[in-house]
């Protein structure tokens, strides 16, 4: 990695991480805020949010 991409790396972690965001470690984009990634990263009881169910179609010939 050039000294140009790994300042431009380092400055995305450190802005990404001060707005509460967690980054996946081996890869370089993705980041994780309040869910299980999150949580366990940062060691915390339980994720804020998970899956959600969606809601069921309403049935239109009723």
């Amino acid at each position: 990695m050039s000294d140009r991409a790994r300042h431009h790396h380092t400055l995305l972690l450190n802005v990404m991480e001060s707005a509460g965001f967690t980054n996946y470690e081996t890869e370089f984009w993705p980041f994780s805020a309040a869910d299980r990634y999150h949580a366990l990263m940062r060691q915390e009881p339980h994720a804020d949010y998970g899956p959600i169910q969606l809601a069921q179609p309403v049935d239109s010939a009723t």
